[in-house]
């Protein structure tokens, strides 16, 4: 982890809310998400499941130092895109002498090309820094008459 970050962590979930005063709610934590139905006439690229990912860092008190984040999609046979690449941030503390703190709320569609273990990573400062998995399985096939 670069040296001035003392905490990175990714949480993906069905929803994020994101209060007024910027504190964060993760609802319902899932890292198995089963495809309903499958339809067979509906190419599979473009079926898949909704997910929110909330991102938090934590630096260390009066770090003044900007710092690139990055969310990657790594998928079951390693394939990786790059989701969001934030501007340069530095990562500010509401509070004299407390750690700077930042959140990162994404809605990712992902498409159910393919089955298995996949991983939300996040780079920090060009470090991958923490890897998060979710698991996507196949449902049941509709049927075709």
């Amino acid at each position: 982890m670069p040296q001035k970050l003392l905490l990175a962590h990714v949480l993906i979930c069905e929803h994020v809310l994101n209060e007024k005063d910027d504190v964060c709610s993760a609802i319902r934590l899932v890292d198995l998400f089963t495809l309903g139905k499958l339809q067979p006439l509906i190419p599979l690229e473009e079926q898949g499941v909704q997910i929110s990912v909330l991102v938090q860092v934590k630096s260390q008190v009066g770090d003044n130092d900007e710092h690139r984040l990055r969310l990657d999609l790594v998928r079951p046979n390693g394939e990786s895109k790059t989701l969001i690449e934030h501007p340069p941030i530095i990562i500010t503390s509401r509070a004299p002498g407390t750690p700077g703190g930042a959140n990162i709320v994404l809605n990712v569609g992902v498409v159910a090309s393919q089955m298995g273990v996949h991983y939300i990573t996040l780079i920090a400062d060009g470090h991958e820094v923490v890897r998060a998995p979710f698991t996507l399985q196949q449902g049941e096939q509709a049927a075709t008459d």
